[in-house]
């Protein structure tokens, strides 16, 4: 027998079956027997507050709610919405198909029902039952079981032995651990475990090749979503809030699919274009996801009534209008302009919202020079004259016009500070974009600004002094920090990787900006700065410096005010006298987020209050390890009332406790008010010391709560991840038709190795891992897509490997902040060896995902034959007696032209009349010497 379902509102019991289950064969029974099981249940559950209740005087059969068999005994029990409280035992009603006793007030665990062999359909949703599910291992026959909306706990078992089940319901509960493999579950319809705590990856669902509901809402599933290659019957795939990630599949054997669910998940990649789901009628939801680029036109989903694609980061759409029974169509909160949103105007009466869209363009620096004319275009949406661009400096309006470009004419000092436009169309009245910032910086002129006169500073040894802003001149220079004028320049010799700078806090001190550079080149020339970090009043950098470089610090009033103030610059390691402080009683404390207890009453003056960057006393102290896997603590202090402000540090001994070497933490430090105080990048085999510290010896008690996380790895583009934890390079085998393959590195003690020092990107540090790619026949192009919540600052770089010459050749490289960076469209040659460095520009060592994909080269180029090669000592010119075009794609690989020379050339290029023959010159660029 089979039964077809689909997800409804609330099915409470299946009527046309209860003829043909009645119909049906009878175990031998007592009618007497199943009348003294009614009463038993009569009386645990409260029978007398039933809503209907029963007259036990009366025949079983009168009863409300029972149908009985021929034979009199009990064939159906629905006692759904009837008031029941209390518990339900084990029935022993041998004769039993339909069991109803939904919507009511039952507690206590689920029965194992041994005593109905027969049972059928058992709808016990929306009660108060906790406990564990039972194995239901004599209900052989159940095909209808709906224990949703009520309180289980435990895991799913794999209902092993229900092997006629076609509709399974348990939302809304909370259960937990990952989904069994359901291999018996043939027979399946309905799969709904909606809104527990189910988590891991998706099991198999191959031998499901019956589902049509599958609803797996609101858990914490991960992993990557299948294909679901055998599931051509499935109506609704529901996978909406949970942590998967990775591309989104094509789903090509879903064909009849009606609704896809995939909404606020992790996926990234580019949205598929669906060309097999024509019977997409209902809902495409993939709002709050990471996806990316360009939507497809979506141009066999004619009739998808809802379409939402929200708050993702994807810069292009198509024009949706030829989707004729679309009713709701939702793009907002992306990256898209004007270009994007005016052609779908024709949807407004649809349901149309696009409002909110992300800033556009580049955050950039630009670098110029008094009298210069400056021009910056925002090379967005032309042909649009009604367009209005208003154009914002340092948050205040400057001008609007209908021109694209910001031209600022004869530049002087005035002109310096950050720039943003404000753009707005009649056509799209509903929605405002926001250009990213721009910051327009003068260069700094040698001989001619305080930093050519900087004081040099020996003693880095938690050195304090005294520094006066008194009628300095004005500093043409600005950070990326918010400077003032008047200017005061410091530098110094690295001795370490780290430092503090930091102003103790006065009464009356206005914010004082810090600013550490260093000058590649010619010293104080604004062209060769290159910032390393700039805070307010305190500046802390760990794993940054060189040692033996020269740094230059930068000290300014924000309202360019005359001041007199202590400064304290502090070496990477602050020795802290043994046994005489709070620290060495530091008191223990178990990361689980639980809010604990302290107080400062009786603290004295902390000695160790060298590295803090506030002039705090009443320092307590207290201690904290990591868990395994374990790399971030977050703290808590919204519960500090009792002072003004309040100072945390974190950091940990390189000797054992008390032994007086103590290295702080670049993220945990804090000035200010009750906060949550994030301190990321740390290990879990080190043991943490914190100091919380309060102004102006204040004296209370407080309550701080601590947690810790885990590193967030996740490659988002393919499920074939494998391990690489050696410290040699790895090798990744790819080709076209597999897509990206995801590589879990680990560069822990992995040395240098190969020779970089003419890199013309950057040059990497120690440690650095590298990865072997062999392309395949028709490689055109990799994609690189890189994070880690250990290498902060991530540099990744893509060398050939020639065999002959046994070089390595640098073809790209780039350098990322947050531990993300990616390469795209990396050109490659087919059949050749290139390997990927990683490494980090702090010397950051810890694990890392790195995906890599290659792409075909679509844009490959033959030559005819009437193209001839002839060698000259400056290039190879190409050309045929024959040619109308005034450009020609040529394509020529010089790899045997010359031994000593290897290179590859592929583009457009003009053409030369010479002597009626066109001709072409190429000339060598950037021969690799052999």
């Amino acid at each position: 027998m089979k039964l077809l379902f689909y997800k409804s509102g609330g099915l409470s019991i299946i009527f046309a079956l209860i003829f043909i289950l009645l119909g049906t064969r009878n175990v031998m029974a007592d009618p007497t027997t199943d009348s003294l099981a009614l009463v038993g249940l009569y009386n645990t559950t409260n029978g007398q507050n039933w809503t209907i209740r029963w007259n036990l005087s009366q025949p079983m059969r009168n009863w409300y709610g029972v149908i009985t068999n021929g034979n009199g005994t009990v064939g159906v029990l629905n006692l759904g919405n009837n008031n029941l409280s209390g518990t339900v035992s084990d029935l022993n009603l041998p004769n039993l198909r339909i069991l109803d006793l939904s919507q009511n007030f039952i507690s206590g665990q689920v029965p194992n029902f041994t005593y109905c062999p027969y049972i059928e359909s058992l709808n016990l949703e929306k009660n108060l039952f906790s406990g564990n599910l039972p194995l239901f291992n004599t209900n052989l026959r159940l095909i209808f079981l709906k224990i949703n909306n009520n309180q289980l706990t435990g895991t799913i078992p794999n209902f092993q032995n229900l092997t006629q089940l076609q509709m399974l319901d348990l939302r809304n509960n909370y259960l937990s651990g990952s989904i069994p493999n359901f291999t018996k579950l043939d027979t399946l319809f309905n799969l709904e475990l909606s809104n527990n705590k189910l988590t891991g990856n998706l099991p198999n669902f191959n031998e499901m090749i019956n589902l049509r509901v599958l609803d797996l809402a609101h858990n914490e599933l991960g992993g990557f979503i299948p294909t679901f290659l055998n599931q051509d019957s499935l109506k609704i795939l529901d996978l909406s809030f949970n942590k998967f990630i990775g591309p989104i599949p094509n789903f090509l054997s879903l064909f009849g699919l009606n609704s896809l669910i995939l909404n606020n998940n992790l996926l990234s990649g580019q949205i598929p274009n669906f060309s097999n789901l024509s019977a997409l009628t209902e809902n495409l939801l993939l709002q709050n996801n990471r996806i990316i680029g360009t939507v497809p036109n979506f141009s066999n989903l004619w009739n998808v009534k809802t379409i939402n694609i929200s708050n993702n980061r994807i810069d292009s759409i198509p024009k949706f209008t030829m989707l004729t029974g679309l009713n709701y169509l939702d793009v907002s909160k992306n990256k898209l302009t004007f270009d994007d949103i005016i052609p779908n105007n024709g949807l407004a009466s649809n349901g149309y919202t696009y409002s909110f869209q992300d800033t556009f363009g580049l955050k950039r620096l630009f670098y110029v020079a008094t009298g210069d004319t400056f021009v910056y275009d925002l090379n967005i949406d032309k042909g649009y004259p009604s367009h209005q661009y208003k154009w914002y400096k340092d948050g205040q309006p400057l001008f609007t016009s209908n021109n694209t470009s910001l031209v600022i004419s004869n530049l002087n000092v005035l002109d310096a500070g950050e720039y943003y436009c404000e753009v707005t169309s009649p056509l799209a009245p509903n929605l405002v974009l926001y250009s990213r910032t721009i910051r327009l910086v003068f260069n700094l002129i040698s001989g001619n600004d305080e930093c050519s006169n900087a004081t040099r500073i020996s003693n880095l040894d938690n050195n304090l002094f005294r520094v006066d802003i008194n009628n300095a001149s004005p500093d043409t220079y600005q950070s990326s920090c918010v400077l003032g004028s008047n200017n005061i320049w410091y530098y110094f010799t690295a001795v370490g990787e780290d430092i503090i700078l930091n102003v103790p806090r006065t009464t009356f001190l206005p914010e004082v900006e810090i600013s550490l550079l260093r000058f590649d080149g010619t010293p104080c020339d604004g062209q060769n700065a290159v910032e390393i970090g700039c805070g307010s009043n305190a500046l802390v950098l760990s794993n940054v410096l060189v040692p033996g470089q020269i740094y230059f610090i930068s000290l300014s009033i924000t309202d360019g005010s005359n001041f007199s103030f202590d400064f304290r610059i502090n070496n990477p390691i602050s020795y802290l006298p043994p046994a005489n402080d709070l620290y060495c009683n530091a008191r223990s404390i178990t990361p689980n987020g639980v809010c604990q207890s302290f107080s400062n009453i009786d603290a004295t003056r902390d000695i160790g209050q060298a590295f803090l960057p506030c002039n705090f006393s009443n320092s307590v102290w207290f201690k904290v390890k990591l868990s395994d896997q374990k790399n971030k603590l977050i703290f808590n202090t919204q519960g500090v009332t009792n002072f003004t402000n309040i100072s945390l540090m974190v950091g940990y001994f390189s000797e054992p406790p008390c032994s007086g070497q103590f290295i702080p933490v670049r993220n945990g430090l804090y000035c200010g008010t009750g906060s949550t105080i994030t301190c990321d990048s740390l290990r879990d085999s080190i043991e943490y010391y914190v100091q919380f510290a309060t102004d102006f010896f204040n004296a209370g008690n407080y309550k701080i709560c601590i947690k810790e996380e885990g590193p967030i790895l996740e490659c988002g583009l393919n499920d074939q991840c494998k391990i690489d934890q050696s410290d040699g390079p790895s090798f990744i085998s790819l080709n076209t038709s597999q897509g990206m393959n995801c590589v879990v590195g680990c560069n822990s003690s992995a040395s240098l190795g190969i020779n970089l020092s003419d890199n013309t990107c950057f040059s990497f540090r120690t440690p650095t891992t590298y990865h072997w790619i062999d392309t395949d026949s028709d490689a055109g192009f990799l994609n690189l897509n890189f994070n880690s919540d250990w290498l902060i600052q991530p540099q990744i770089a893509v060398y050939e490997y020639n065999d002959t010459c046994g070089i390595w050749k640098n073809i790209a490289c780039n350098q990322g902040y947050q531990g993300l960076t990616k390469l795209e469209k990396v050109p490659v040659e087919p059949n050749k060896k290139y390997v990927i460095a990683v490494s980090d520009f702090n010397n950051k060592t810890g694990q890392y995902n790195l995906c890599v994909g290659v792409e075909k080269n679509t844009n490959s180029c033959n030559l005819s034959s009437s193209f001839y090669v002839t060698n000259t000592s400056f290039g190879s010119p190409l050309g045929g007696p024959y040619l109308p075009e005034e450009e020609v794609e040529f394509c020529y690989q010089i790899n045997n032209w010359k031994s000593e020379e290897c290179n590859f050339l592929q583009g457009i290029i003009p053409l030369l009349d010479l002597d009626g023959i066109r001709q072409v010159s190429i000339p060598m660029v950037n021969p690799l010497k052999c």
